[in-house]
């Protein structure tokens, strides 16, 4: 336990979060993210980058006399809501065959794709609640303005288009479609930085859990759990045991002893599927002998109907949700 603290300490020291230089200027955003890295460990630098508002990742690894910096397939762009909206409404445009005059929401993920081929590309727009706040009060002012004569205050945020959360959903749905890319909405300084955060803990992480799907059938592992088979099909017949156990009610003397006469699980369904009769292939399996102790204390008995209903259930159903019982 204590080396493993010890490995992801030491990569939390050589990581390091590269913001550019646009989200520095975002009220509240460069402190928030600066906070969250020093909560973990982790250095931030501040770099004009290749497309503006974006956040990459970097190991750097220095010693005496040399420093080694292996750039992260990661790359996050927080989009601020006046150009997400912008980006939404020129999408709603082009969906419905109208002339366009700057980027779509998908055309500019795309263009990240396109200049980070290798990365994984994720987005996030700032500040969207408190768009749709303003919204509701723009139109509440405007109701008002009808009556009174009054004029209607700007939008904090300089954006004058409207577009509504279902039309905003509309497109997030297309976009994730088309691009496989899921965006997504945040609303504070510190939930930028509470994503920025994760997805550094998430890069620190990534080398020691690499290799945790790679068991992906545990009866396969070898130990008190499970048998291990080699390539050339070394342990096959221990794996096949193993697995008849997985029945309920199966015993080790049982699985041996259906095992020994069908040999694999092919054996077994190739002896289900020539039966003449489908209905009653489960007899197949039922007066098999199981064999209990040695000498004179050896005793005999079948493997029985209740246990060879479930085992040609399991082996002959094609629906995925019927119960082996």
């Amino acid at each position: 336990m204590a080396t493993g603290t010890k490995k992801s300490k030491k990569a939390v020291q050589q990581m390091e979060v590269l913001m550019d230089n646009n989200l520095v200027n975002i009220p509240g955003v460069g402190a928030s993210v600066l906070q969250a890295c020093e909560s973990i460990g982790a250095q931030c630098s501040v770099h004009s980058q290749l497309i503006p508002n974006t956040v990459t990742w970097q190991l750097v690894e220095t010693n005496e006399s040399d420093r080694h910096v292996e750039e992260m397939n990661e790359v996050l762009a927080v989009l601020p809501v006046s150009e997400f909206i912008h980006m939404v409404l020129q999408q709603l445009q082009k969906a419905n065959k109208e002339t366009i005059t700057s980027q779509t929401l998908t055309q500019y993920i795309q263009q990240l794709k396109d200049i980070y081929p290798s990365h994984m590309v994720r987005v996030a727009c700032f500040g969207m609640d408190k768009y749709f706040s303003e919204l509701k009060k723009k139109e509440k002012e405007q109701f008002r303005a009808k009556f009174t004569g009054e004029k209607t205050k700007h939008s904090a945020h300089g954006c004058e288009i409207n577009v509504t959360r279902m039309q905003v959903e509309e497109v997030l749905v297309a976009t994730q479609i088309e691009t496989s890319c899921c965006v997504r909405l945040v609303d504070t300084p510190q939930d930028v930085a509470n994503l920025v955060k994760c997805y550094s803990k998430a890069l620190i992480d990534k080398p020691s859990k690499a290799n945790r799907l790679d068991a992906i059938f545990p009866f396969l592992e070898e130990g008190a759990r499970g048998v291990k088979a080699t390539k050339d099909g070394v342990g096959l017949l221990k794996v096949w045991k193993f697995q008849l156990q997985q029945l309920h009610n199966m015993s080790e003397d049982m699985a041996a002893a259906i095992a020994a006469q069908f040999p694999s699980p092919l054996a077994l369904k190739q002896a289900y599927d020539s039966y003449p009769c489908p209905e009653e292939a489960w007899k197949i399996t039922e007066n098999i002998l199981v064999r209990r102790g040695a000498g004179v204390s050896v005793t005999e008995r079948r493997v029985g109907p209740q246990i060879s209903r479930r085992l040609h259930t399991l082996m002959t159903s094609l629906d995925p949700n019927a119960p082996v019982k």
